[in-house]
C-alpha cells in the first residue's frame, strides 16, 4: 500500500454474485484494488462467497423460509430479533474493527440481513460511512416505489404508514406490517442521520432523495461502474432476443412473451424467481414457447457469453429502475437495448441513437421496437457500436469519483475531530 492509499471497508449482506449491488461491489472493488487501495470486505457467512482472508469474521447468515406455517413462523422470529436491528452483525463488526480498523466503510444493500446495526459501531470507531443506495429501500418500505402493478410516491414524504394502508408487500397485512415497522424502527433510530454520503447512481433517485427531504450536500451523484473492452463484441445479427433479471412482475418478461409472436426469432429469458412456472405456462399459452428458452439463474461469465451471442437486448421493466447492470452490460457489449422508458433508464440510453426506448408496458410498442431492429441489422449494428462508444470514459470517471468522495469525507471528518480536540 502506498501513503495515499485507503483501507475501504465494502459492506453488503451477500459476497457472491446475486443481483446488481453484488455485481457493483464486486467491480468497484476490484477497480479500487487494482489503484492500490485495500478492500475489507463484510458480509454474511454464505457458502458460496467469493474467497477472502475475512470470512470467519463474518456473522451468521439470516434465512427466511417460507415453505411451510411452521417455517414462516420461526421467520417472523428471526426477522423481528435480526431482521430490523441485527445483534450478531454488530457484534461481529465489532470483532473485525479490533483487528483492522478501515479508513471508510461504503454500504450497499444490508436490509432485513446485516441492518443499520452496523452503523453505531462505525461510528463510535470513527469510520465515516458511504451508502450506495442501489434500490429506494431508504424512502420506501418495498424498495421498489410501486404498487398495484404501477409506480408509486405514496411514501416518499416520510408517510410509511401507506404501506401497511394499501398491503404493498405481496398484498399481505402482515408482511406490510412487518416492513412498516422496520422502517418506523430506523427512523425512530435516526439511521438517515449516521451516513456521511448517499450515493446515487442515477439522477431519477438524486430527485426522489432531494423530494426526500435529504440535504443536496449528502448526496453525491455516481452511476454504476462497467469495465469496457476496447474494441466493441462483434455483432450476432441471426443472434437470440436475450432478457435478464428476476422472474418477478416488476421485471415485465411477461410482457416480453406478449410481444414475441411479432418477431420469428428466438428468446432467452436469464434468471430465475417466482414467476417462473407462470411465464413458461404464459409462453405455452401464447404459442410461442418452442421459441423462448428459460436459462435459469447463471453466473456472470455465463450472463454475458449469452449477450455476446445476442442480436438485442430487451428490458422491459414496469418498476423505476435505478440504474441496471442489465442495460449497462449489453451496452458493453455493444448489443442494441429496447428499454421501457421508466426510471433511470432513460438518462442510459438516447433513443434511437445507443438504444430503443419504449413507453412501459406498451406490448404493441415494445414488439415493434424489437421487430424494427431485427428487420434492420445494420442499424441495430450501428447503435450497438455507438452504445459501446457511449460508455468509453466512464468507468474511470466514476473510480475517481469513488475516491475522491472517500477523500472528501474522511477530510471532514479529521477536521471534526480536530476542532473537537481543539475545543
Amino acid at each position: 500500500m502506498t501513503p495515499s492509499s485507503m483501507k475501504i471497508m465494502m459492506i453488503n449482506t451477500f459476497y457472491y454474485p446475486k443481483g446488481g449491488d453484488t455485481t457493483c461491489l464486486f467491480l468497484l472493488s476490484q477497480a479500487l484494488e487494482d489503484r492500490g487501495h485495500r478492500i475489507i470486505p463484510f458480509s454474511m457467512k454464505y457458502p458460496r462467497n467469493a474467497p477472502t482472508p475475512y470470512h470467519t469474521l463474518f456473522p451468521p447468515p439470516v434465512d427466511y423460509d417460507r415453505s411451510s406455517p411452521f417455517a414462516r413462523m420461526k421467520s417472523l422470529r428471526l426477522f423481528l430479533s435480526k431482521g430490523i436491528w441485527n445483534p450478531d452483525a454488530a457484534r461481529h463488526l465489532q470483532g473485525l474493527l479490533q483487528t483492522l480498523k478501515p479508513d471508510i466503510a461504503h454500504v450497499h444493500h444490508i436490509h432485513r440481513h446485516l441492518t443499520p446495526s452496523l452503523f453505531p459501531v462505525l461510528r463510535r470507531a470513527g469510520i465515516p460511512i458511504v451508502w450506495t443506495l442501489h434500490d429506494y429501500e431508504l424512502i420506501c418500505p418495498t424498495g421498489h416505489l410501486f404498487r398495484d402493478g404501477h409506480p408509486c410516491r405514496a411514501c416518499l414524504h416520510q408517510d410509511i404508514r401507506q404501506a401497511l394502508a394499501h398491503r404493498c408487500m405481496e398484498g399481505s397485512f402482515a408482511a406490510s406490517l412487518l416492513r412498516t415497522l422496520e422502517k418506523a424502527v430506523h427512523r425512530l433510530l435516526k439511521v438517515e442521520a449516521m451516513v456521511d454520503r448517499f450515493i446515487a447512481p442515477s439522477l431519477f433517485l438524486l430527485d426522489l432523495l432531494r423530494e426526500h427531504g435529504v440535504d443536496d450536500t449528502r448526496i453525491r451523484h455516481i452511476p454504476n461502474i462497467i469495465p469496457l473492452s476496447a474494441i466493441p463484441t462483434p455483432y450476432q445479427s441471426e443472434g437470440p432476443v436475450v432478457a435478464g433479471g428476476r422472474l418477478n412482475r416488476l421485471k415485465g418478461m411477461d410482457l416480453l412473451i406478449d410481444a414475441a409472436s411479432a418477431f420469428e426469432r428466438p428468446v432467452e429469458i436469464l434468471g430465475a424467481g417466482p414467476e417462473a412456472e407462470s411465464l413458461e405456462r404464459r409462453a405455452r399459452e401464447k404459442g410461442v414457447r418452442d421459441r423462448i428458452r428459460f436459462r435459469g439463474w447463471l453466473g456472470p461469465n455465463e450472463v454475458l457469453r449469452h449477450l455476446k451471442r445476442a442480436s438485442l437486448v430487451v428490458v422491459p421493466s414496469r418498476w423505476e429502475e435505478n440504474h441496471p447492470y442489465s442495460v449497462l452490460e449489453a451496452m458493453a457489449c455493444a448489443r442494441p437495448v429496447v428499454a421501457a422508458a421508466i426510471g433511470g433508464i432513460p438518462e442510459m440510453i438516447a433513443d434511437r441513437r445507443t438504444g430503443l426506448l419504449v413507453e412501459p408496458e406498451n406490448i404493441p410498442a415494445l414488439a415493434s421496437a424489437i421487430r424494427g431492429l431485427l428487420d434492420a441489422p445494420e442499424w441495430a449494428r450501428s447503435i450497438g457500436r455507438a452504445a459501446h462508444q457511449s460508455l468509453i470514459g466512464r468507468d474511470r470517471e466514476g473510480i475517481a469519483s469513488h475516491i475522491q468522495l472517500y477523500r472528501e469525507v474522511l477530510l471532514e471528518k479529521r477536521r471534526a475531530v480536530g476542532a473537537t480536540r481543539g475545543g
